[in-house]
């Protein structure tokens, strides 16, 4: 298990990474999954999102993102 200092440079460097990408495509794969939102509602969601940040929280590393406009 990461240390917090670990788990704080890795999310830093994701975010110097992606902050302000947009995701293009998301994939799920067949097997299940631990959404409590069924996994095409997460892909719909996602897609052609933008990554405003990415953060520590605990030693869970948590990305912020800007819905796209519907």
């Amino acid at each position: 298990m990461p240390e917090l200092p670990e788990v704080e440079t890795i999310a830093a460097g994701v975010h110097a990474r992606v902050h302000g990408a947009r995701i293009l495509r998301v994939w799920t794969s067949d097997k299940p999954q631990s959404f409590k939102t069924p996994a095409d509602e997460v892909v719909r969601a996602l897609a052609g999102s933008r990554i405003t940040s990415v953060r520590r929280v605990g030693k869970t590393i948590v990305m912020t993102v800007e819905r796209k406009k519907s």
